[in-house]
C-alpha cells in the first residue's frame, strides 16, 4: 500500500471515529443508524426537543442534513425544514454533530401512536441514515423524545 492511500485509510478512519461510542449533543448514548450507499458508517441520530420544533442530530459526521422523513407502517412524512442550512457543533467528548431543526407535520401523533413499525431517515448530503424507532418487540429511548415533542391533538369545542 502506497503512503497515499495509508494515509487516506487513516484519515478516513479518524473523520469516523464514533463507532464505539455514538453520542448525541448531550452525551447520552445512542443506537448507530444503518447507513445507505457507505461501506464504513458510525454515524448515529438522535431526537431533541426544541421549544416548538424537533433537531435532528447526527453524530460521528459533519455533512449538511438535506432532509428527514418520519416512516410510519409504510407511509413517509416529510418533515418541513425550519431553519436554512444545518449547524455544526460538538458533543462534550468532542465527537463532531450536525444539527437542524425541523417541524412536525400536523396530525401525525395518531399515526405515531398506532403505528407498529416507524423509522426516521435522515438524507445528509453523502449519506442516507435509517434509525429504527419501534418494531414488534423494540422500543429505541429516541422514540420517547419524538412523542414527547409532537403536540397533542387538540379537539374542536
Amino acid at each position: 500500500m502506497t503512503r497515499y492511500a495509508l494515509a487516506f485509510v487513516l484519515l478516513l478512519l479518524i473523520g469516523c471515529s464514533g463507532a464505539n461510542r455514538p453520542m448525541q449533543l448531550s452525551d447520552t448514548p445512542t443506537t448507530p443508524s444503518r447507513c445507505f450507499g457507505h461501506d464504513i458508517c458510525t454515524a448515529s441520530t438522535a431526537i431533541v426537543r426544541d421549544e416548538q420544533h424537533l433537531k435532528i442530530v447526527v453524530s460521528g459526521i459533519y455533512h449538511p442534513i438535506k432532509a428527514a422523513n418520519i416512516w410510519i407502517d409504510g407511509t413517509t412524512y416529510p418533515l418541513q425544514l425550519s431553519q436554512s442550512r444545518t449547524v455544526y457543533n460538538k458533543t462534550l467528548t468532542g465527537l463532531r454533530a450536525s444539527v437542524h431543526r425541523f417541524s412536525i407535520p400536523p396530525g401525525i401523533r395518531n399515526k405515531l401512536q398506532q403505528g407498529v413499525r416507524v423509522k426516521l431517515y435522515t438524507d445528509l448530503q453523502s449519506y442516507s441514515l435509517s434509525h429504527t424507532l419501534k418494531r414488534p418487540g423494540y422500543t429505541d429511548t429516541q422514540w420517547h423524545t419524538l412523542l414527547a415533542a409532537v403536540e397533542p391533538e387538540h379537539s374542536p369545542n
